[in-house]
Parts: C-alpha cells; structure tokens; sequence
C-alpha cells in the first residue's frame, strides 16, 4: 500500500500517526531482507485481541514472520478504527498495513458522490497514458463484494436445500410417531374419557408426549449447531455475536411446524367417544 491509502479511503486515526514517505523505517523491505525491523499500522479490532486500547498499542513490538522463514520485531505507530477491506478473514483478528509503495500494483480511487461517466473516462484515459502497456479495466466495490460473495450464496442456498430435505424427513418421522402414540394409547384416552378427562386434557397429554422428543434432539443438536456457527462466522472480517436467540427460534418453529404437522392426528384421537374407543379394545 502506498502512504495516501488511508486518506483515499477515509480511514479515521484513533491513535498515533499513519506513514509518511519521507521516513524511512515507516517502508517495509524487501523480503529478501527479511530480518529488517520497520513500522505498521494496525485497526482496533487487532489491538482489542492483544487487549491494548489504541493509546496503549502505540509503541509496541509484533513479529513480522516472511514467506521465507525469518523474522523481525515490529512497531506500531499508528491505530486506525476498524474498516475491514476483505469479506472473509479466515479467522484473523483485525489487520495490519505495512507501507510499500512498490508493490502497490492496483490503483484504488475513491469518486464523490454523484461522480458520472465521464469521470470515470478521465480516469481511464490517465491509467492508459501513465501505463498504456496494461490493459485497464475499472470495477466498482459493490460488484467485488458481489463475486466475493457468489460462493457463499451457492453454499449457503446449498445447505438450505439440504436442510429442507431433513425437515421433510423430520416431518414424516413425526407423523409416523403421532400415529404410533395414538393407536397405542387408544384404552388410555378411552378410559380418561370416561373418567371425566375433556379434549383439551387429552390433546395437551398427546402433545407433551410428542414435545418430549423434540426437545431432547434440540438440546442434542445445540451443541453442534452452536460450534458449526462460531467457525462459519469466524470466516468473516465483520462477525455477528452468536447468541441464544438463534437456537431458541428454531426450537420454537420446530415445534410449530410439529404441531402443525401431526395436530390432525392427535385431534381426531381427542374427539372420539369412549364407546368408539373402547368397542375394539
């Protein structure tokens, strides 16, 4: 990156200062110098993981570890607040800027509010006079976000499918248990029948008895669910809190569509009378 970089994208300073060309220990060498120390900048979020406020990041050593294998102490000179420039992260917490200008090979502009085409022609036909061997092509942020986020639509659109596919399943082994409570328990509703036991008694008896199982598998699936959410969002620069509320809204629509599913069942079960439930027992 080059030293305008945080000014072009209206990175706000917390603490320290940014890169100025004109020193020298702010530009990072070569990697073929790997054991040279120089100066970084780093967000809040990287100095919130090393439980530094952004005054007390200032000054501090981090090691600089190449692709060579050395290695080097090096400093922070400046914090800047949080403005992740990659959707995915892969579980890195918070970013670091190094200054070197040299590698800087993809121009970034940022155009004002209402710029038009022609100032994007005005660019064009600057990158081609100051490099008219590249062939240029501009692209808008929005549209990097939507190709960085094509495979995790498809991915995500993917796991729904097979999701609906085991509720279905779900449901028909639902069903299945709705039936199977029902005919085994036919004396028993009979009996509390007679004894007095109205509708609602019985179809709240079938129903608890029904709840029972889904319950134990939510409280069983939590844990993995749980688990599987913390590493899916640890993939994101900008992460969610993971809390209960997830959980208990799909124990509270599990029970719904269950309910819903197998209600038919426990109902016509209820409504009998105790002499049509008790003629074949």
């Amino acid at each position: 990156m080059s030293e305008d970089y945080f000014s072009v994208l209206g990175s706000h300073l917390l603490a320290g200062r940014e890169f100025s060309g004109d020193r020298g220990d702010d530009l990072r060498p070569d990697e073929n110098v790997p054991e040279t120390s120089f100066n970084v900048v780093v967000d809040r979020d990287f100095a919130q993981a090393f439980g530094w406020t952004p005054e007390q990041a200032i000054g501090q050593s981090i090691w600089h570890h190449t692709l060579k294998g050395g290695s080097a102490p090096v400093q922070i000179i400046g914090v800047i607040d949080t403005q992740p420039q990659l959707m995915l992260a892969l579980g890195a917490s918070g970013s670091v800027y190094a200054l070197a200008p040299g590698r800087a090979i993809l121009p970034l502009v940022r155009l004002a509010p209402g710029a038009g085409g022609n100032i994007l022609a005005e660019i064009d036909r600057a990158l081609i006079r100051l490099a008219p061997q590249i062939d240029w092509h501009h692209h808008f942020g929005d549209e990097l976000f939507q190709d960085a986020s094509a495979i995790l639509t498809t991915l995500v659109m993917a796991l729904g499918g097979l999701a609906l596919f085991a509720v279905l399943i779900a449901l028909l082994g639902l069903a299945g248990m709705a039936v199977h409570i029902t005919r085994s328990r036919t004396e028993e509703i009979g009996i509390r029948k007679i004894l007095g036991a109205d509708q609602i008694a019985i179809l709240r008896l079938l129903a608890w008895d029904l709840t029972k199982p889904v319950l134990i598998a939510s409280l069983a699936a939590w844990p993995l669910g749980y688990v599987g959410g913390r590493i899916y969002l640890s993939l994101f620069t900008g992460r969610i809190t993971l809390g209960p509320w997830p959980f208990i809204a799909s124990l509270a629509a599990t029970l719904g569509v269950a309910w819903l599913a197998v209600g038919w069942r426990v109902a016509s079960a209820s409504v009998k009378s105790p002499a049509e439930i008790l003629r074949y027992e």
